[in-house]
């Protein structure tokens, strides 16, 4: 069951499924890719262009909140060329509603997210814009 503190966006890949961050999907990003995902050294992994790599990650710490068995090579099965894109936006769309930018919160200052596609700048994802 989603929680009202970090809402979680729905998915259908092998079947229905919920991805939804919290602060411990960071910490298990960090352990597994050896990079900060957070604070003024994670703009090393944000500001990566999205691999295949990255994009696995991204899912697998999206959904282990709801699925906390679920491997990062499982993870990478649910992926395919079509719902690639598909799974890019849920995962931004639940990015944005962990910073509270879907849910019109925090707008005097809100942070900004990492591109998921291309590469440009940008802060990391729990931290504000100056």
């Amino acid at each position: 069951m989603p929680s009202t503190l970090n809402p979680a966006v729905p998915i259908t890949l092998d079947k229905e499924r919920l991805i939804e961050f919290e602060f411990n999907s960071f910490i298990e990003l960090e352990e597994q890719t050896g990079k900060s995902a957070v604070g003024p050294k994670a703009l090393e992994f944000w500001n990566e262009t999205t691999t295949a790599k990255q994009l696995r990650y991204l899912l697998w710490a999206g959904l282990i909140k709801q699925n906390p068995e679920l491997t990062l090579k499982q993870a990478g099965s649910l992926i395919n060329g079509k719902n690639y894109g598909e799974i890019e936006n849920k995962i931004q769309e639940a990015m944005k509603l962990y910073l509270g930018q879907g849910s019109g919160d925090n707008t005097e200052n809100p942070p900004t997210l990492p591109p998921t596609t291309g590469s440009g700048p940008g802060p990391s994802p729990v931290t504000t814009s100056e």
